[in-house]
């Protein structure tokens, strides 16, 4: 039981996220930390709220939760307008409009040139997530596989 404890504790320090998709540690209130609440669909940079348009959200969520892979304009596509018809310019016109409203200083996004881009890796963002509840009021979360896959599982109590 003693090793159970310390090994929950060591995977808490570690910054993990929980069962219920909640971030680790916080990112501190900085100028540059920038922090996406998907319950509520907002973004703020170093404690100011940031206006997005949904595709740009969509895009900042989309990357958030993938820091440091690096997606073609294709794939971005596929991933978050969903429909792979759409001009791979798009794309570009939405980062840039992304890294206007957040600001470039450090970069967030970064571009992987003849690849496409990417979250940078030391990009001071998180992501917060209400917990979901069951109709009795029963802590449910997300099953591993994205946030879209809409396989929900009761936590235990």
């Amino acid at each position: 039981m003693r090793r159970l404890v310390e090994w929950l504790a060591a995977v808490s320090a570690a910054g993990r996220p929980d069962r219920l998709g909640h971030a680790g540690p916080e990112v501190p209130d900085g100028p540059d930390s920038v922090r996406i609440d998907s319950g509520a669909r907002t973004v703020t940079r170093g404690g100011a709220p940031v206006e997005l348009c949904r595709r740009e959200y969509d895009l900042l969520l989309f990357f958030a939760e993938r820091p440091g892979r690096v997606f073609t304009r294709a794939q971005l596509l596929d991933g978050v307008w969903k429909q792979p018809f759409t001009g791979v310019r798009t794309v570009d016109v939405h980062i840039r409009r992304l890294r206007h409203k957040l600001g470039n200083q450090p970069p967030l996004i970064t571009t992987v040139h003849g690849v496409g881009y990417r979250l940078a890796t030391d990009a001071p963002v998180v992501v917060v997530r209400p917990p979901y509840h069951d109709a009795d009021g029963t802590d449910v979360s997300v099953a591993p596989g994205g946030p879209f896959s809409g396989r929900l599982r009761r936590r235990a109590a």
